[in-house]
């Protein structure tokens, strides 16, 4: 066997643990592959876009993954983060509303949702999710950067 499939092994199983732990359910061998296979597909996608050289592809790559799995949270966050680079607020308010609805503790749709709402001028909400940002977090760096937002949004 080769490295490649060794590693693709690898992850396997650990995602197989991970997501067994998680979801307290019976993860199937296939639906195992299928995760990692959408993972590392998107992990391809970023590294497009990041690049700079083929963005196009690399969120069309993105995108299929959501074709294939529309529920997909890290295909979700990646094409909400680059729709907020490209300027597309909108299209990146949508992406982590559907985040929320998915995961309605999941910090990252939270934050970006927001920084989006402050954007707008709409301080309430923006506040309220910074707040809720703070309740979930235990990382330090992270609460004191959230405090810095909630001050700046209190004072203004």
């Amino acid at each position: 066997m080769k490295a490649k499939h060794y590693i693709l092994i690898a992850s396997t199983l650990v995602l197989t643990v991970v997501l067994l732990s998680a979801r307290k359910t019976v993860l199937l061998p296939e639906e195992a592959e299928k995760i990692v296979e959408l993972d590392q597909k998107i992990d391809s996608a970023v590294a497009f876009v990041e690049s700079g050289e083929q963005p196009m592809k690399g969120i069309m790559m993105l995108r299929e993954v959501l074709e294939e799995d529309s529920t997909n949270i890290k295909a979700l966050t990646r094409l909400g983060q680059f729709s907020i680079q490209s300027g597309q607020y909108d299209k990146a308010e949508a992406r982590f509303e559907t985040i929320k609805r998915l995961e309605a503790q999941n910090i990252d749709a939270l934050y970006y949702l927001g920084h989006l709402s402050a954007r707008k001028g709409d301080k309430e909400v923006a506040l309220n999710y910074f707040n809720k940002c703070l309740e979930l977090t235990d990382d330090k760096e992270f609460s004191e950067e959230l405090n810095e937002y909630i001050k700046e949004l209190q004072n203004n």
